[in-house]
């Protein structure tokens, strides 16, 4: 099966912060400088951040940086959001 990886940035945050669920771009991770911007202006918010990586991306499981099949990557970022609330 697929083993997908989730970063959770959570500095300076309680148990009641808000939490952004966040996926990133085409060939990005979570450690990405894009995706790292959303995380720091989120954490000066005292908001948690939640980053699915997709299929191939960042320590998720996959051929590296190939999107084979959208709807499965939806699926995915669904099952993450649905997981999440």
């Amino acid at each position: 099966g697929t083993l997908l990886n989730i970063e959770l940035f959570d500095a300076n945050t309680s148990e009641d912060s808000p939490i952004l669920l966040l996926t990133h771009g085409v060939c990005e991770s979570a450690e990405t400088l894009g995706v790292q911007a959303i995380v720091t202006e989120a954490k000066n918010r005292s908001v948690k951040v939640a980053v699915l990586e997709l299929e191939g991306h960042g320590y998720s499981s996959g051929r590296k940086c190939v999107c084979g099949d959208f709807d499965r990557l939806l699926d995915h970022f669904l099952e993450f959001v649905q997981h999440a609330i």
